[in-house]
């Protein structure tokens, strides 16, 4: 449910994308990525683990929502060191079944590497 403001706007701003976007997350308060985990989660089979790739701003609101579900997670990141003591994998790693939620607002070349890889179950933000 979008609230009134939200609609407004976005009927101002019909067809400039970014401008809708930027709407949206405001939108979408605190709880934004705790609903796309939650969708995230109904995609796994029992005992799955969510990767989250991406470890920046949005990645590890992603992580925390993730684990205030109680959900297993592994991480991708450029930098392994950021992640801390989290699990973390690689692209290499993934079976093509796995769900990965790619949280980059730069994703294009991500998407490539992991459909190239026969990776199918992929979430993006603005699509949750």
């Amino acid at each position: 449910c979008m609230p009134v403001w939200s609609r407004r706007v976005r009927g101002v701003l019909a067809g400039e994308r970014l401008l809708e976007r930027i709407v949206d997350r405001l939108a979408s308060g605190p709880h934004r990525w705790r609903n796309i985990v939650e969708r995230a989660a109904g995609m796994l089979a029992p005992g799955e683990r969510l990767v989250v790739y991406g470890y920046g701003r949005n990645g590890r609101e992603a992580v925390r929502a993730a684990c205030e579900l109680g959900l297993a997670v592994a991480v991708i990141d450029d930098d392994p060191g950021a992640t801390g003591k989290l699990p973390t994998t690689r692209i290499d790693d993934l079976r093509t079944d796995q769900v990965v939620l790619v949280t980059p607002e730069q994703r294009d070349g991500i998407i490539g590497r992991l459909e190239a890889r026969g990776i199918r179950r992929i979430l993006l933000p603005d699509a949750a």
